[in-house]
């Protein structure tokens, strides 16, 4: 009988070892981004080229900034992005977008290093 308890107080220390060790993914999290802005082929872009004004660029460099916010099975992600071109030889010509992004996905695998998500932006 004695050999069983210690045997139940043994097993019993080992598994709540080992749910301590388990963590979970904060919730509210802030993440920085680097990537590129891409524009598709807008109509405006021949009436500024008609008006003598540069067009806008197909693609431009990007930063950003932003929260994500998740639940069991939902996330939601704010980012604020800054995308600017330069370009000293197009006569000095400068263009700066700010665009504001808010995505809601369904998590469809949500692992510790790996996650798979689709929703709309």
């Amino acid at each position: 009988m004695k050999q069983t308890f210690y045997l139940f107080v043994a097993l019993f220390t080992v598994s709540f070892a080992i749910a301590q060790e388990e963590t979970d993914r904060d919730d509210f999290r802030w993440h920085y981004s680097i990537g590129a802005v891409v524009n598709p082929d807008f109509n405006i872009n021949e009436k500024m080229l008609q008006a003598g004004v540069h067009r806008i660029p197909d693609v431009m460099p990007s930063i950003g900034l932003g929260w994500s916010a998740t639940a069991k099975r939902m996330a939601v992600d704010f980012d604020f992005l800054v995308a600017g071109l330069n370009s000293k030889k197009n006569k000095g010509f400068n263009l700066l977008q700010a665009p504001i992004v808010l995505k809601v996905h369904y998590v469809a695998v949500d692992r510790e290093k790996f996650s798979f998500s689709g929703g709309l932006t």
